[in-house]
């Protein structure tokens, strides 16, 4: 488009100016909003500062997301199957019935006091029975070995060597029905 300047000499007051446009760069304009469709696509590569606003990114699959950390909202809820690695928190492990513990040792602070009422079957080790004054033993019989006995605290001797020979010091032996200590 072409316009003159004409008629200002002759006195004329109207003004008519003579610009090209067709030849005006994007350096030339300083100032002013450019309409979106005067603006071309741009590559993502000419972006190299500021931040873009959250709703000029688009949804994308989590398969994209290579590096950084994501926010805990950002993490959906897991099936404990997918846990495969690392030690749970304390916080994290519910409440666990011990009919659900069916294999391995259980650390002694996890097994609480035990009254003695409730061992109803089985025989103790010995290692797990202490050392008890004779006084503690109130009934039954308790048997010596050679089948002698203790029955309601009398001594029961079914088996008595009938000579010293061989006896070490404290043992007993009977000579004709009279017992006597080696």
């Amino acid at each position: 488009m072409s316009r003159t300047l004409s008629g200002l000499m002759s006195g004329d007051t109207d003004l008519t100016i003579n610009v090209n446009l067709e030849n005006v760069t994007a350096s030339n304009v300083t100032s002013g909003i450019l309409d979106v469709a005067r603006i071309p696509d741009l590559s993502a590569t000419k972006i190299t500062s500021g931040t873009l606003a959250t709703a000029r990114i688009p949804s994308m699959s989590a398969s994209k997301i290579t590096s950084g950390t994501l926010g805990t909202a950002r993490i959906p809820d897991l099936s404990a199957n997918k846990i495969t690695s690392d030690t749970l928190a304390t916080d994290r492990i519910p409440n666990l019935s011990a009919t659900k513990i069916t294999t391995d040792t259980l650390d002694i602070a996890r097994i609480p006091n035990l009254s003695a009422n409730k061992i109803t079957s089985d025989t103790l080790d010995i290692a797990r029975i202490p050392d008890l004054s004779a006084s503690k033993i109130t009934s039954g019989n308790l048997t010596l070995g050679s089948g002698n006995t203790l029955e309601g605290g009398y001594l029961k001797l079914t088996n008595v060597p009938t000579a010293a020979a061989g006896l070490a010091s404290g043992q007993v032996w009977s000579d004709g029905g009279t017992l006597k200590i080696v």
